[in-house]
């Protein structure tokens, strides 16, 4: 089972909590498909409760859901958006993701951690992420 994908998603709807320690606090809700990889077609949904920081750096905090027509696979994203210095509208997203899943040929998610990198546009709400898997025993002790 492959575990890279692709996906491309606009935000729909910004809600804005207000200032929290550390920051400001809003919930951007998103919904987009899968582009790339074994769940290309998927629609991919969800919540990205982010706080962006005092130096302008966002913390992301994302639940999503990936609806296949086999069934759903959930995800729990961590991450990081960093403004690029000359297109601050612009920012560099790099984090990771967990998985859960019921739907028996997708199993192999729900041990995985995938690195995800891309990008998003605030002007226009639009964001491409890819996802790879991180190999099992990286990083472990020899």
């Amino acid at each position: 089972m492959n575990l890279d994908y692709r996906f491309e998603a606009r935000l729909t709807d910004t809600v804005e909590i207000g200032p929290v320690s550390g920051g400001i606090r809003l919930d951007n809700y998103f919904d987009g498909r899968m582009t790339d990889g074994e769940l290309a077609g998927a629609r991919v949904r969800g919540i990205d409760q982010i706080r962006i920081r005092d130096d302008g750096s966002v913390v992301l905090d994302i639940r999503e859901t990936i609806e296949t027509d086999r069934g759903a696979i959930s995800a729990d994203v961590r991450g990081y958006a960093i403004p690029d210095p000359d297109a601050p509208h612009v920012h560099e997203i790099r984090g990771f993701a967990l998985f859960d899943t019921a739907v028996p040929e997708y199993a192999a998610y729900n041990t995985a951690v995938v690195a995800i990198h891309g990008s998003i546009d605030m002007v226009t709400r639009e964001f491409e992420i890819t996802g790879r898997a991180v190999p099992a025993g990286l990083g472990a002790a020899a």
